[in-house]
């Protein structure tokens, strides 16, 4: 019997590829695997529609003063105004201090987590306004994972610490990418995580199982029919 024709090396070696995929997301999804980097250092939160005179943008966080990461206060925000003729970053200090309205402030439970968290390093404001949240031992001020009953909250303050506005309790999700976002809109709070929820990973799985089921499937039909094709061809010559 002759050799199997090359389709049938080539329809093999595709169908194997689709292996691929399935054992990655399996790994990922089924398995516990993960390849996610590090949490961050750093947050970044973005605003629109904030309250007149607005400076910038501040996390209201639950804790108290017996909580272990509780000071009293860290340092005030720095405003990012430009750089040096050799390219160092120039910075003006918001004139905020312990005595300060947002240093004060308790709106039930949340307080400021640039200036109360002692894992806090304080809130840089950038160029284009939005806030630099840096921290340390990647320390988070939001949950790991989207969680609807997280108590987080941001606060509008004025360049001197006045409390312009606060808006409701956040929201978040999944949206992909690899950065997290925080988005504060006039009284909403958006916290969008990178990835997807583990949901969208295993119905991957379930449908490159059903693709790589038709796949095997239809080779199986294939390599039978033209083994059956090949046979029937040698019989008809032998005959012959």
């Amino acid at each position: 019997m002759k050799k199997l024709p090359y389709t049938v090396i080539i329809v093999g070696f595709i169908d194997v590829m689709f292996f691929f995929p399935i054992i990655w997301l399996i790994a990922v999804s089924l398995c516990g695997i993960s390849f996610v980097s590090p949490p961050p250092s750093y947050l970044r939160l973005s605003f629109k529609n904030a309250p007149e005179n607005t400076a910038y943008v501040d996390l209201l966080v639950e804790m108290d003063t017996d909580d272990s990461k509780y000071v009293q206060f860290t340092e005030p925000p720095r405003k990012r105004t430009g750089t040096t003729p050799d390219g160092s970053a120039v910075y003006e200090t918001l004139n905020i201090d312990e005595n300060s309205a947002v240093t004060t402030l308790n709106d039930d439970g949340l307080v400021s987590f640039s200036l109360h968290c002692g894992e806090s390093t304080g809130v840089l404001i950038l160029d284009n306004g939005s806030m630099q949240f840096t921290t340390r031992n990647y320390f988070m001020p939001i949950p790991g994972v989207p969680d609807d009953d997280a108590r987080i909250k941001a606060a509008y303050i004025d360049k001197n610490g006045n409390v312009l506005g606060i808006t409701d309790l956040a929201k978040s999700r999944y949206v992909g990418g690899s950065d997290y976002v925080l988005k504060a809109d006039s009284d909403r709070l958006v916290i969008g995580y990178p990835g997807r929820p583990s949901w969208v990973s295993k119905t991957a799985v379930i449908i490159l199982f059903a693709v790589e089921g038709r796949a095997l499937a239809g080779l199986i039909v294939f390599i039978i029919l033209t083994i059956a094709t090949a046979v029937k061809r040698n019989r008809e010559r032998g005959v012959q």
